[in-house]
């Protein structure tokens, strides 16, 4: 029988109307940006919806109250450097105590606050914290020896020393110094490098007309190296020195980080044999094993290409490369400095270290 026309466009519409509601509907499932115009590949191969919840800005308070736990362990969240931090608080001591696995690691670290009078911010002590979980673990999966900490404490006292020490596991900052100084953090990088030197002895360490040189050059590499959230706060006001200013090679950090650079490779770490052999070496002959010539530079160097050099010949190289000159200070905090843009000194070397800050939320 003959349709009118009619109902034949009645029909037709009925059926582009079913059409257009099922595309309408896939699309309500399948690649939906998310609030923040993300999307996810489901299992089938197409996308679905992301929901990603931002966490909320934490407004610090003026000092820290030990009769208010939970305003205590909000501002002390660490999840955005590393994800499984535990804290506990101890009204009695005044401390508060974080425990997290990193790299199959169980490390324990412990901010002290009973000589703290206040003038380090609630912030800024938060945010050693975080340093401590960036920088630590990075250092002691690459440099650890058999006395180097798992249990490390950071204590606010506002007396003593002018800036920070370290002792066996512990390290102490004057409560006054990031109040005056607000973007120094990285001194802690410093002392956290210390720290990681358990075992050395200043009595018998590398030294040259009476100074140790090489804890502290060892410490300050680290901290350069190891600096927090890349270098953000550190680089804008700590410099590594240059070959004119920093003019002998058991004063010059900068060198250490040339020669790693340079001379170490996936196989053989330079920096770690240095801080092994420091500890294992004959301690009655330390200067003789030590001095420009020794028998232990040939331990360290032997496999690399620096195998066979003085440390004189591996001076001269070093003062004649750009690496010596250009500026580690950026234009503006958060920036690359011409050293880093040229060399890109702390990947490359990190990254040998089979990249131990992958764990890091970070970016």
């Amino acid at each position: 029988m003959k349709k009118s026309v009619k109902t034949i466009l009645t029909s037709a519409t009925a059926f582009i109307l079913i059409i257009s509601s099922l595309l309408l509907s896939g699309c309500a499932t399948t690649g939906k940006p998310d609030a923040n115009g993300s999307e996810k590949e489901s299992e089938n191969g197409g996308s679905e919806a992301v929901t990603t919840t931002k966490k909320p800005d934490i407004v610090f308070p003026e000092t820290i109250d030990f009769d208010d736990e939970q305003a205590i362990l909000t501002i002390f969240d660490m999840s955005d450097i590393l994800d499984g931090v535990t804290a506990k608080v101890n009204k009695k001591s005044k401390s508060i105590t974080m425990k997290a696995s990193v790299n199959g690691t169980n490390f324990t670290f412990t901010v002290g606050l009973t000589k703290w009078a206040g003038y380090t911010s609630p912030e800024q002590i938060v945010t050693c914290s975080k340093l401590f979980w960036y920088c630590y673990p990075q250092m002691f999966a690459r440099l650890a020896n058999d006395g180097s900490p798992t249990s490390v404490f950071l204590n606010f006292e506002n007396e003593g020393y002018e800036v920070a020490s370290a002792g066996g596991n512990a390290v102490h900052i004057h409560d006054q110094w990031l109040h005056d100084h607000p973007s120094d953090f990285d001194c802690l990088t410093h002392e956290f490098a210390h720290v990681i030197q358990g075992g050395w002895n200043g009595n018998f360490s590398p030294a040259y007309e009476g100074d140790t040189y090489m804890i502290e050059r060892f410490a300050d590499y680290c901290r350069y190296i190891y600096a927090f959230d890349k270098g953000r706060y550190n680089d804008f006001g700590w410099d590594l020195q240059t070959a004119s200013t920093e003019n002998t090679y058991y004063k010059s950090v900068r060198l250490w980080v040339w020669i790693d650079y340079t001379y170490s490779t996936d196989k053989i770490d330079i920096m770690k044999r240095i801080n092994k052999y420091v500890q294992a070496g004959d301690r009655s002959a330390i200067s003789k094993n030590w001095g420009t010539d020794g028998p232990m530079w040939d331990k360290v160097f032997k496999g690399t290409e620096a195998e066979g050099k003085t440390i004189t010949e591996l001076w001269d190289l070093y003062t004649a490369s750009s690496f010596s000159k250009l500026s580690t200070k950026p234009r503006k905090v958060g920036d690359r400095s011409a050293l880093e843009r040229e060399f890109d000194v702390r990947k490359t070397i990190k990254g040998r270290a089979g990249d131990v800050a992958s764990y890091v939320n970070l970016k």
